[in-house]
């Protein structure tokens, strides 16, 4: 729905800012490039791909009452193993967006000559990781985790950027802004359209 939203602003900006002059067989042309420009980048990001990750993280430190016996001792009271190491188990629900921050476009970045449309997206990127929340499921802690849990959070989510990195996310985040845009363009009447992906 995002998605969707984003695409038919950029078509409302576009088509305002876009204008036929002389017949319809020399084509269209923009009236206004830098104009164009802004009106794009007012839109600021555009997501053209998405990646769902539920990851377990396992966490292990020392437990500090075995430092002086007193966990072998507690375990023996209770007639188990002494606990030789704190442990956490948690599940992050994360999801990544990858698209492209259109305010990077200058008006290089849109080129009309010999009858072709060039456009040149900005390099596409990971736009964000999202853990809401509630995104969090813990299912077996012990010891004390409160100093470390934001670094534990943390970390979390550079793992599940990389996975979705990994899982070919950008690739098809370049190739779905490729399509969209022109589609975009196709639409407005640009029959010639060429986009090329900044490295």
């Amino acid at each position: 729905m995002l998605i969707l939203t984003l695409v038919i602003l950029l078509v409302g900006f576009l088509t305002a800012r876009f204008s036929v002059k002389g017949r319809r067989r020399k084509g269209v042309r923009i009236a206004d490039t830098p104009t164009v420009v802004e009106s794009i980048k007012s839109i600021a990001e555009m997501a053209t791909a998405c990646y769902f990750e539920e990851k377990i993280i396992l966490e292990k430190k020392p437990n500090p009452l075995v430092d002086n016996k007193m966990g072998e001792l507690l375990g023996k009271a209770a007639n188990k193993e002494p606990l030789l190491e704190d442990e956490l188990c948690l599940i992050a629900k994360g999801h990544v967006r990858a698209g492209y921050n259109l305010q990077e476009m200058t008006e290089q970045d849109i080129v009309l000559e010999g009858g072709i449309l060039t456009i040149t997206l900005p390099k596409v990127r990971i736009l964000d990781v999202i853990i809401n929340p509630k995104g969090w499921d813990f299912y077996v802690e012990s010891g004390d985790w409160r100093e470390r849990i934001k670094d534990i959070q943390s970390t979390a989510r550079q793992l599940i950027e990389q996975d979705a990195i990994n899982s070919g996310i950008l690739k098809k985040a370049a190739s779905n802004g490729e399509t969209k845009i022109k589609a975009i363009m196709h639409g407005l009447g640009y029959q010639n359209v060429e986009v090329k992906q900044s490295l």
